[in-house]
């Protein structure tokens, strides 16, 4: 085991690099030998020559190190860091790893008890107060710092919270959103030092207030964007709002605008994080007066686009797509926080979604927004979400967005040569014609392909979107809107089967052609019956792609699209699987079968004694019963008073047989129509020489009447019944092993 002097010495010697590698390395293999090593970084930061060594040391062994180092070293530690951080003439890289460091020490601390209490008592005050006064340079760590400082020691700071306050509303105008996102979860921290009172009401008014605040802050910045139009006499409370930094007026009217425009993005994202922040108690929120604020920017922002634009309207309008951004980020985050309670505000919701898409026209990226909250929308509330109602709009923007441009190159002649030749009236036609498909081509081919990769993620985004339409919306739209879908959809298909990046790249892109397949399956198992897509072509397409795609993402997903639809096209049909005959067990008839056999043999017997004689015909042998049975009812009836030498078999059957000997029409017609088989097997009703087995003719008008009643009888008394059309021989095998023998 090596001395800590010795290691300290190589420590020294060792760049940074190789610093790290040693020591990941050391902590690893001699774990037995760290009790003493929390000496060397409080001797290396103690010399400013070895500081930064120091703190390269501490950030690593703050990794492997014990509550005990903590105890013994820890207030040494901040000791010594506390007083680097508050010589501002130190380097900023020094400061913001000693910050970064602070923050971990401050998250171990809850496991070290006696450095635990020494933090609370000595050292947090004096550390939020440094880092109020912290450089602009070294902000991003210091407020990590902070938030660290107001997660496990809330008690000791919440004298501060004023101060603190005062020191994050200073950042609202600040371009990096890193240093935003962190000033708002400070902020939210912020709400949650003092204590809950009885059942967290204190932290419930706490929220309430930052509401009302950073409401009361976004009205009123709007305002001053965009003059006095807005009526904020709700919000002119000065308690309703955060005393938030003047701005400079001698920045001139252009950059004081582009500030405010920025401070009401960054208090939208804080607002934002505020909501879906985590808070110790149920967060109270005020749904409509959020989207009364959203509606009515998004309705500003719409009318703000007009021509004869001066040029600081156009530096203005070019800033303006951002702003709406944060609006939809924020209804986002709305939507996430409540989920279902949003449904009663859908359509607020798909007014400020076509509102969105209408000033979208010349931005891509609030244009992916709008897609991407749509989609959002639609995955949170799903057929609730009232698209239906703004699906044309959104159809004709997808079609635009959603359609492949070919790269080429093409003449053309705008009209004929300069030198006379040709009249007037051929030159306005020509230039007519020429004038529209110029347009479209110069869009298409030039812009498009300038801006490929801005086309493909939006391109992808909207068969997104259309897919979520078709799955929230198809059962409210209209046939014409199905329709468009579908010409579409199979247009695009069809272009697009075989890959060719040269030609048509637009479509040569993964998560467009990924996008693309999920739409073509929502297309097929949506529930929109009045039209129905080619899903024969459909298949086939998956089929091919799931073979020919360059991408195997995109190949597995075509071969999940195929299992899925083969379940949803043929069905799987209720399948029943029969026991072998020598597995079934017998069953034992209970009281109320017997009292049904019997009552079932006295109506059998009366219904025998009323047939007429003269139409019977005996038989004294059992091979007659291996005759062709047409046209007649099977009943069995039991005869036990009749002895032996009595017994008989009375066989009635159809005269037109007897004289012709082919069988009728009629005994054709109703060869099928046999309802239950009561026996196990022929061999029964030859061994039973009690059973009396009558062939009942029956007219087409009688027998219907009497086979109602039989049916009715043998519902109640037999376990399967045959239907009418049932003529397999083996459905008839397996019923006889689910009938009773008569005699049991």
């Amino acid at each position: 085991m090596e001395s800590s002097s010795g290691l300290k010495s190589k420590l020294k010697d060792l760049g940074p690099d190789l610093c790290v590698y040693f020591l990941e390395n050391y902590f690893e293999t001699e774990k037995t030998s760290l009790s003493s090593f929390h000496t060397i970084p409080t001797s290396l930061l103690r010399d400013e020559e070895t500081y930064k060594k120091g703190l390269l040391v501490l950030n690593i062994f703050l990794q492997y190190c014990t509550p005990d180092d903590l105890n013994k070293a820890g207030s040494a530690w901040m000791t010594l860091l506390m007083k680097y951080i508050s010589q501002e003439e130190n380097p900023p890289s020094s400061i913001e790893m000693s910050y970064c460091i602070l923050g971990k020490m401050i998250a171990k601390s809850d496991d070290a008890n006696e450095f635990a209490k020494n933090i609370g008592s000595n050292y947090v005050s004096r550390l939020v107060m440094t880092i109020v006064d912290t450089p602009k340079s070294c902000q991003m760590s210091a407020l990590r710092c902070l938030s660290a400082c107001l997660q496990h020691y809330g008690g000791p700071c919440s004298p501060l919270q004023g101060r603190v306050e005062r020191f994050i509303l200073t950042l609202v105008d600040s371009d990096d959103d890193n240093l935003i996102m962190d000033a708002g979860k400070c902020l939210l921290l912020l709400q949650q030092l003092s204590g809950g009172g009885v059942h967290g009401v204190n932290h419930q008014k706490a929220w309430g207030k930052l509401q009302a605040r950073l409401l009361g802050c976004l009205n009123g910045t709007l305002s001053a964007i965009f003059g006095d139009d807005l009526n904020t006499q709700e919000f002119s409370d000065p308690e309703a709002n955060f005393n938030l930094p003047e701005i400079d007026q001698n920045i001139g009217p252009l950059k004081h605008t582009i500030v405010l425009i920025q401070r009401f993005k960054n208090l939208t994202n804080i607002f934002s994080i505020a909501l879906l922040g985590p808070f110790k108690t149920t967060k109270p929120v005020q749904p409509v007066k959020i989207l009364k604020l959203l509606s009515r920017t998004v309705e500003i922002l719409g009318n703000s686009s007009r021509n004869n634009l001066t040029l600081e309207d156009v530096v203005i309008v070019n800033i303006l797509p951002s702003m709406h951004e944060s609006v939809l980020s924020l209804l986002k985050s709305l939507i996430a926080l409540l989920r279902g309670n949003m449904v009663l505000f859908g359509r607020s919701i798909c007014s400020i979604l076509l509102s969105s898409l209408k000033c979208s026209a010349k931005s891509f990226s609030l244009r992916i927004a709008t897609y991407q909250l749509f989609v959002f929308w639609c995955n949170t509330v799903n057929t609730a979400s009232c698209v239906e109602d703004i699906s044309d709009s959104f159809i004709t923007a997808i079609i635009g967005d959603t359609k492949p441009f070919e790269i080429r190159v093409q003449l053309q002649i705008n009209g004929v040569s300069g030198k006379g030749k040709g009249s007037k009236r051929l030159k306005r036609k020509l230039g007519e014609s020429l004038e529209k498909q110029d347009a479209e081509m110069n869009e298409s081919s030039g812009e498009r392909h300038l801006n490929s990769e801005k086309y493909k993620l939006l391109c992808a985004e909207a068969l997104n979107c259309l897919r979520q339409l078709i799955r929230c919306g198809s059962s409210f739209m209209k046939l014409h809107q199905m329709k468009r879908i579908y010409e579409h959809t199979m247009a695009l298909i069809v272009q697009n089967v075989e890959i060719d990046a040269k030609k048509r790249p637009l479509y040569a892109n993964r998560e467009c052609r990924r996008s693309l397949f999920l739409t073509l399956k929502e297309l097929l198992v949506s529930s929109y019956t009045i039209t129905l897509p080619q899903s024969q072509f459909l298949i086939h397409v998956f089929s091919q792609a799931q073979h020919s795609e360059h991408w195997f993402e995109n190949r597995r997903l075509c071969t999940e699209i195929i299992g899925d639809l083969d379940s949803n096209i043929h069905p799987q049909k209720l399948e029943f699987k029969f026991p072998p005959k020598d597995d079934i067990l017998p069953v034992k008839p209970s009281s109320m079968d017997c009292e049904r056999s019997e009552h079932s043999s006295d109506d059998e017997n009366e219904c025998g004694k009323n047939t007429a004689p003269d139409a019977m015909v005996s038989s004294s042998t059992n091979t007659d019963h291996n005759k062709d049975i047409v046209d007649c009812v099977i009943e069995s009836k039991s005869s036990p008073n009749v002895t032996e030498s009595a017994q008989t078999e009375e066989v009635q059957v159809i005269t037109d047989e007897e004289s012709t000997g082919q069988i009728p029409e009629s005994a054709t017609k109703f060869q099928d129509n046999i309802l239950e088989i009561q026996s196990n097997n022929s061999n029964d009703i030859q061994d039973d020489s009690d059973e009396d087995i009558i062939f009942t003719p029956v007219s087409e008008a009688a027998s219907s009447t009497q086979t109602v009643e039989l049916e009715r009888k043998r519902a109640r008394d037999s376990p399967i019944i045959l239907d009418e059309d049932s003529n397999d021989e083996d459905v008839q095998a397996l019923v006889s092993y689910f009938i009773d023998d008569p005699q049991s």
